[in-house]
């Protein structure tokens, strides 16, 4: 997406956006993990258990459901 700030109430709010990430394990295993707004712009938060050692593949994405605009990132974690 444009980079724009996602904020509480703001031109980009929030309540307007679906933000997910969705991580696989390194076993295989595919996990959605809702994200909630943490009170700061552009910033999400959620928890996602780690099971097993190894890297876990993460794409964080955001959409809204109005526009069809819809942005995503992806990321690798190793877990010693």
């Amino acid at each position: 997406m444009c980079g724009c700030p996602l904020t509480e109430g703001g031109l980009w709010d929030v309540a307007d956006y679906e933000v997910a990430a969705r991580v696989e394990t390194p076993e295989g295993e595919v996990r959605t993990v809702p994200l909630r707004y943490a009170g700061t712009p552009n910033r999400f938060a959620g928890a996602v258990p780690v099971t097993v050692q190894g890297r876990y593949d993460i794409t964080i994405w955001a959409h809204n459901a109005s526009t069809g605009n819809t942005g995503a990132a992806k990321y690798g974690v190793n877990v010693p």
